[in-house]
């Protein structure tokens, strides 16, 4: 007959009736498989001096500095599919909220309000690989000016809706305000830039970019 004891779980500190032989144990008490789950660390390896590869599921592989993975190397993470791309996600235990944590946001200690930007597009490079850091602290609007589509355009603001034509638009006061179709790149690009100068809005990468 076995006896039921009350423990506490590991992972999220819940008290539940568990067996004697789980109380006994030192590790392994907890509440649920989720919780179980959360407490098994990733495999990982450095790739490149200060660069640290973690495998999360779907054979998907997400990148940390070095000095980066001690704040995320305690727990499980797994690879959360958007329309645009992946990013390294955990669940949180039971009953805390938000219910999904995102790598990028715990490395940057993101405030409330506050966006992460990933500059390449790539929602699990979260290491400095490229020669700098590729996430970023933004607002709602400037992390919109590097959202990546596969009709996205070099420029911040532009897209290309046909073969030959341009699209402008720009987010102002959480409204997404046309600025017209252009038989150019560039010409988009100018009517976004000046639409930002206007209402006195910073341009990410301004310093990249250049017009002929």
């Amino acid at each position: 007959m076995s006896v039921s004891l009350m423990c506490q779980c590991t992972t999220c500190g819940k008290l539940f009736k568990g067996r004697r032989s789980q109380v006994a144990r030192v590790t392994g008490k907890y509440c649920s498989h989720k919780c179980a789950a959360l407490a098994s660390p990733n495999d990982s390896w450095e790739i490149c001096p200060g660069v640290i590869c973690v495998k999360l599921n779907r054979d998907v592989y997400a990148l940390v500095d070095t000095v980066d993975y001690p704040k995320i190397s305690a727990h499980r993470w797994h690879a959360r599919k958007t329309p645009t791309t992946f990013y390294a996600a955990r669940d949180a235990p039971c009953g805390e909220l938000p219910k999904t944590i995102f790598m990028h946001r715990v490395l940057l200690s993101a405030p409330d309000g506050m966006f992460v930007d990933h500059i390449n597009g790539n929602g699990l490079d979260n290491s400095s690989i490229s020669g700098s850091l590729n996430i970023r602290l933004v607002t709602n609007r400037q992390n919109s000016q590097n959202y990546h589509s596969m009709r996205a355009s070099k420029f911040p603001g532009v897209s290309r809706v046909r073969k030959t034509r341009w699209e402008s638009r720009i987010q102002i006061n959480g409204k997404c305000v046309h600025l017209g179709f252009f038989g150019s790149e560039i010409d988009a690009a100018k009517a976004y830039t000046d639409a930002c100068l206007r209402n006195g809005f910073v341009i990410l990468g301004a310093t990249d970019i250049s017009y002929p």
